[in-house]
């Protein structure tokens, strides 16, 4: 007996670099993010040469304490998430040449629109949480041990009048000097972090291969780390080893991030909680931005 088989592809899933060659969507740059598009808050920083943001505020609600005070005060109201009807018709002004490519928001139009029903899924594409959390962990652990600090990122934060303590210093003699910043460990630091990692008794299976690679001497973070190790790295062992070093806000910050990604990459996830789980990380990079303190507030679209 013969019969007719139909497939249908519900959604795609990917890492974020991924999701911009799956979906034909920009994930970097101007107009980065699929839901916001060109409202979303971004500037170019002519010292890093890429694009930054750090607008959290503008998603938090309008009566909230961290969009500020008096003239700094943002008012900005958060943009209203877009379609693929919006998007289609975006792409259609770009063909036409009445709006830049490198601004539009996309790159192509994916092969997937000729589906009759892609556009109108509500769920197209779906994140791996794991090597976007290992992306996240590897940008944060370098920057708190250092390996991004430099003139550069310190004029940076001059141009856009944030973290001042971390602010370039010239001295009468011209000499200039970068003075030490909140949010990176000292050498002391980094070895009594890497240490306490190495002493740490995992279960069976799970972060062996963390002991042996923290078990040499040096401030200097081992290379040879799979995503599964940053995964362990931030949602159970930074927040713990990290105790009594660096600044109370840089711990804390941490610990928040942890909790959010611990929720994120739980096995159940109640519908509920979603709204409430959002405001909790936008606060998280409003609030570390606000304090001056975190290195992750120039990074990472809320």
């Amino acid at each position: 007996m013969w019969f007719t088989l139909k497939g249908v592809l519900l959604w795609t899933m990917h890492d974020y670099p991924g999701y911009a060659q799956v979906s034909g969507f920009q994930t970097s740059g101007y107009a980065a993010c699929p839901t916001c598009g060109p409202a979303l808050p971004v500037a170019r920083s002519s010292h890093l040469s890429k694009q930054v943001y750090m607008s959290y505020s503008t998603f938090l609600p309008m009566d909230d304490p961290l969009r500020g005070t008096g003239a700094e005060r943002n008012t900005t109201e958060p943009p209203i998430p877009l379609d693929m009807y919006w998007w289609e018709q975006r792409w259609r002004d770009v063909e036409e040449g009445h709006i830049p490519a490198e601004r539009a928001g996309l790159k192509r139009w994916s092969i997937l629109h000729r589906l009759p029903y892609w556009k109108d899924l509500m769920i197209q594409h779906l994140l791996d949480p794991m090597h976007i959390e290992a992306n996240v962990t590897k940008s944060l652990i370098k920057r708190i041990f250092g390996k991004k600090d430099g003139k550069p990122a310190r004029r940076a934060c001059e141009e856009f009048g944030v973290h001042p303590e971390a602010w370039i210093q010239v001295s009468d003699g011209g000499i200039e000097s970068l003075p030490p910043t909140p949010w990176i460990l000292t050498t002391e630091e980094r070895k009594i972090c890497k240490k306490r990692i190495s002493e740490i008794r995992f279960p069976t299976g799970f972060g062996s291969c963390l002991r042996k690679s923290f078990e040499k001497d040096g401030p200097k973070w081992p290379s040879a780390l799979k995503s599964h190790n940053y995964h362990i790295l931030l949602q159970y062992v930074l927040p713990i080893c990290l105790q009594g070093l660096g600044t109370q806000y840089l711990r804390d910050a941490i610990c928040d991030l942890s909790v959010l990604m611990r929720w994120v990459c739980s096995k159940t996830i109640r519908i509920a909680e979603i709204d409430e789980k959002e405001l909790f990380a936008i606060t998280t990079f409003s609030s570390s931005r606000k304090t001056n303190q975190v290195p992750f507030s120039t990074r990472i679209h809320a």
